[in-house]
């Protein structure tokens, strides 16, 4: 099909149905078709963000087969999420059976669950895995959350002797419907490049407690291009833009320490386990996640070559 045809009868849909019909699409079509046109690309307004870390390692040797809660994913809730991509670096023990498996699970916002007695805490399944093979291998998990629920990793080890299931470098990526200037993205992305969202089982944010607004003025080269530059032809002020932007940047901080909050309390309270051993953490460095930039997009096997 034409995607100039299509661009064309997309254009004459209300703004508020294009969200919909891109929702229905995989990330790599909706990027397609979000530039497709000048137009388009200003009601969509996709943007990826910076992959982001949320955590260096995780390690279990529950050694049964049933399924154990691991820690919630985050979704940002600032703006509409069209898909996430959470990314990892995960293996077995090493060495005999393979059992080790991970769920994304989806429970109902504000849902009490009750995680001891019902399978998946009663959530809906929403990915499975296959088996970790027993060499380091990075996995990309998509999924494209819905407004009223809250997204949870949770795994299996298997039962027997030596299991155990190892995940390193965690990282999450989020495609989202932002605003023609791209505010989200780029207050998203400006707290990832400053490491001010760190991996939760490192130390606190470097931005924990401080002025926001100095903040950014002292790390705006962070910033660059001006953010003036992904404004749309509207008579949008810049002083308007950077009020917009200083309120993502507050609100995503303040999302970090709820998820650090969270996780904390999460790790309290579960039983004590036996972490990666000195030679098998390594920093990976030939399998990192690349730095994407706005409107282009790795969800798995996808990939959208920038214009």
């Amino acid at each position: 099909i034409n995607l100039f045809f299509v661009s064309c009868l997309m254009d004459e849909l209300p703004d508020e149905i294009l969200p919909i019909v891109a929702g229905y699409l995989p990330p790599v079509n909706a990027i397609q078709l979000n530039n497709t046109c000048k137009n388009l690309h200003s009601k969509l307004s996709l943007t990826a963000t910076c992959p982001r870390q949320i955590l260096t390692k995780f390690s279990r040797q529950d050694r049964d087969n049933d399924v154990h809660y691991g820690f919630q994913i985050p979704v940002p809730h600032q703006v509409s999420c069209h898909s996430m991509l959470l990314s990892m670096i995960w293996r077995d023990r090493g060495c005999g059976n393979r059992k080790g498996k991970v769920f994304v699970v989806a429970e109902e916002k504000n849902h009490l669950n009750g995680r001891s007695g019902q399978p998946f805490g009663g959530g809906r399944v929403a990915y499975t895995s296959g088996i970790a093979l027993h060499e380091e291998q990075r996995l990309d998990i998509t999924f494209q959350p819905k407004g009223n629920e809250t997204y949870h990793l949770w795994y299996v080890v298997g039962h027997g002797g030596g299991h155990s299931l190892r995940l390193s470098n965690v990282k999450v990526q989020a495609l989202v419907f932002d605003d023609p200037s791209r505010c989200f993205g780029k207050a998203y992305n400006f707290l990832t490049r400053t490491d001010s969202l760190r991996a939760w089982d490192q130390k606190s944010g470097t931005i924990d407690h401080i002025d926001i607004e100095q903040f950014v003025l002292t790390r705006g080269e962070h910033l660059l291009p001006p953010l003036i530059s992904f404004a749309d032809d509207e008579n949008v002020s810049e002083a308007n833009l950077q009020r917009k932007l200083m309120g993502f940047v507050q609100s995503l901080q303040e999302s970090w320490t709820e998820e650090y909050s969270v996780y904390a309390k999460i790790m309290a309270e579960a039983p004590p386990q036996r972490g990666f051993g000195g030679q098998e953490l390594h920093q990976l460095n030939n399998m990192q996640v690349d730095d994407f930039l706005e409107d282009r997009m790795d969800f798995g096997e996808f990939v959208v070559p920038e214009d």
